[in-house]
């Protein structure tokens, strides 16, 4: 099946393979349905009993979505393909934008040449450190301490949380906020994209550095399950990939810091259980995998607000792994 159609990408027209893209985040629910013409499975964003999303795989709407059980007003109930995969991703729509312009566009000379994004420029740019004025309330109700989040550059900006990302150079390539009244992300202007990074990669060094021991890597989606692993234990390291997608990039960074056991904890869902997959496949060659069980929470914050301690990892076994 050819999925590779053209969409508008900001002002530009690029053949994206569709199914490709979106697959991950469906493949492991039993009533996705993939025909010529539309993806169609439970909707992602909400608890859904049978299939009511579908997205156009060809034609004149190719790339166009809609949840049918989502009110109109909602803005998850329809759009455009760079929208839905920002959601799935848990990106800002340009963000998404620069993924598939960078993805594929064909000739990389044409990309400095694209309009409305100078992708050169942000290719070095680091961004200013955001001052705490606040006083981490959000994150104390959370089960996060004040010395965690700024042992792990979070800082409290009053109607905000600001997660500072940084490369293994120390440089801020982006900051991520959280909003404290309801769970809405938004991103500083001229930052990098994450599925190119990782949350704490840095802290690799700063460990090293001190007299703090790593026993264990825990990969988590969002940054604040990534507080809360070191939280939990100084001595695991939480790595948060920034969404429901782990990147050939973000494999390679967990490769490069040498440490064997990596545990993967990524939420207790269907988007999580996708991503954990991706995870086992691109790195069970190099490192000894773990996986952890949340029982009745849906990611490891909750399981830690309500135990006060996160689950024991287990072992994967990869012979019984299904690839």
């Amino acid at each position: 099946m050819n999925n590779k159609n053209k969409i508008k990408i900001l002002d530009n027209e690029i053949e994206i393979d569709i199914l490709n893209e979106i697959l991950p985040y469906f493949e492991n629910d039993s009533y996705t349905k993939i025909t010529e013409e539309k993806l169609i499975a439970k909707s992602p964003f909400r608890e859904d009993n049978r299939p009511s999303f579908f997205i156009n795989l060809s034609g004149e709407y190719v790339g166009v979505w809609k949840d049918s059980g989502a009110e109109i007003t909602d803005n998850h109930s329809t759009g455009n393909f760079p929208k839905l995969l920002a959601y799935l991703r848990n990106e800002s729509y340009h963000e998404t934008c620069d993924y598939l312009i960078y993805n594929y566009s064909i000739n990389p000379y044409d990309r400095l040449e694209l309009p409305n994004i100078n992708i050169k420029a942000n290719i070095n740019k680091t961004l200013e450190y955001k001052v705490n004025v606040g006083d981490y309330s959000y994150l104390n109700k959370r089960g996060i301490s004040k010395e965690v989040a700024k042992f792990c550059y979070v800082t409290d900006t009053c109607h905000k949380i600001s997660i500072h990302w940084i490369n293994r150079l120390n440089e801020v390539i982006a900051i991520k906020y959280r909003d404290k009244d309801i769970k809405r992300f938004s991103y500083e202007k001229g930052g990098r994209n994450l599925s190119e990074n990782l949350y704490n990669i840095n802290l690799i060094e700063k460990y090293r550095n001190s007299n703090l021991n790593i026993d264990s890597i825990w990969i988590t989606e969002g940054e604040i399950d990534a507080l809360t692993v070191i939280e939990n234990n100084i001595n695991n390291i939480g790595i948060a990939i920034g969404g429901a997608y782990f990147s050939d990039k973000q494999a390679e960074l967990i490769s490069y810091t040498g440490i064997d056991k990596i545990v993967i904890a990524t939420d207790n869902d269907l988007q999580g259980k996708s991503v954990k997959k991706l995870i086992t496949k691109k790195l069970y060659k190099y490192h000894s995998l773990y996986e952890i069980d949340l029982g009745d929470c849906k990611d490891v914050n909750e399981y830690f607000l309500k135990y006060k301690d996160l689950p024991n990892p287990i072992l994967i076994t990869i012979p019984l792994l299904k690839f």
